[in-house]
């Protein structure tokens, strides 16, 4: 984050220990050199008894932005994978629902691992996939379950 963004006395998040952290800026240092302009963030780490820890000099690269902004957007992120894997997880069933009625249509025992390659219905990533011998068991199937003239019928046409 940019130094002119950041201001003493408020709480940003930084990454600490692998997760957000907040952490309040103490005073901001501005040292100048031969190499140009250089700042350092100070501040602590605020854990969640309200402690403060030790005091930090950070790059201000090391500031994501403002905690608050920065935590609500890690919520809408959580809510967003939670709906994803549970779109999925429905898919999934379904799936499996599925491929158990093709089975039941066709008069099969379906195996007992849905995921084993070598079977005539396969429920994979929320749909299911038909081996060829599957096709020809439905087709069989859909054809047993037709009357003779309307199979007549259409032949001749």
């Amino acid at each position: 984050m940019q130094t002119s963004k950041i201001s003493v006395g408020e709480v940003y998040a930084i990454k600490f220990g692998g997760a957000d952290a907040r952490f309040n800026v103490t005073k901001i240092v501005t040292t100048k050199d031969t190499g140009g302009t250089k700042s350092s963030i100070v501040g602590n780490v605020i854990e969640d008894g309200g402690k403060r820890g030790t005091e930090l000099h950070l790059d201000p690269s090391a500031i994501i932005g403002p905690f608050d902004a920065v935590a609500e957007l890690a919520a809408k992120a959580q809510r967003e994978k939670e709906e994803r894997e549970r779109a999925a997880a429905e898919r999934e069933a379904q799936a499996i629902a599925d491929r158990r009625a093709l089975y039941r249509f066709v008069g099969e025992t379906p195996p007992r691992n849905v995921k084993e390659y070598h079977q005539l219905f396969r429920a994979t990533y929320g749909s299911v996939d038909i081996s060829t011998e599957g096709k020809a068991l439905l087709i069989a199937k859909i054809k047993s379950l037709q009357s003779p003239e309307t199979t007549q019928t259409k032949e001749s046409a």
